[in-house]
């Protein structure tokens, strides 16, 4: 009986000792390939896919609640060389008799200074 359990604590710490060894070739394997070629591609690879599909839904977001605004400019493909610009900026009108054109009818204007300055005050 004595020899019966000598026999099992050997087997047992056998056991134990090959659990060791290959508990540490996998972390040796699992070190070599977080430090690979490949692990380097599969986060490159998953970090493109997570941008992309984020860009999808803000532009999906952005689509819904501007809906008058033209997104192409994000679809095309980028030109190698730099060119003009195809942005339209709308210019302010410069004097009052424009803006009273502008309004049409909306309250009066006539307060409005023509020059940033304005009137001096009369004495």
């Amino acid at each position: 009986m004595a020899k019966l359990r000598a026999e099992l604590a050997l087997k047992k710490e056998e056991k134990r000792k090959v659990q060791e060894e290959v508990s540490a070739t996998m972390k040796r394997t699992v070190q070599n390939f977080k430090s690979s070629k490949d692990m380097e591609d599969i986060k490159i690879d998953f970090a493109q896919e997570a941008f992309l599909e984020g860009f999808q839904v803000c532009m999906g977001r952005v689509a819904e609640n501007f809906f008058n605004i033209d997104l192409d400019l994000f679809l095309e493909e980028p030109d190698d060389r730099a060119g003009p610009s195809s942005i339209v900026a709308e210019v302010a009108p410069k004097s009052v008799d424009a803006v009273s054109e502008l309004a049409q009818g909306s309250e009066s204007i006539e307060n409005v200074p023509s020059s940033p300055v304005g009137k001096p005050p009369e004495v």
